[in-house]
């Protein structure tokens, strides 16, 4: 099966990729380990940019 985005589209693998993309889904929705705050997240993503900003000044 192929994408119609055009002649450099690639081939789709629908039913493998929907059945990966549920598996993933219901592996996530199992998944019992507590949720982290976006705030702590980007917070903790900030941390590493900064640092990565000062060892290449």
């Amino acid at each position: 099966m192929h994408s119609n985005d055009g002649e450099n589209a690639l081939p789709v693998a629908t039913d493998a990729y929907e059945a990966w993309f549920l598996h993933k889904v219901q592996e996530a929705l199992a998944d019992a380990r507590p949720a982290h705050p976006h705030i702590r997240v980007m917070n903790e993503a900030q941390v590493l940019i900064d640092k990565k900003r000062r060892t290449n000044s």
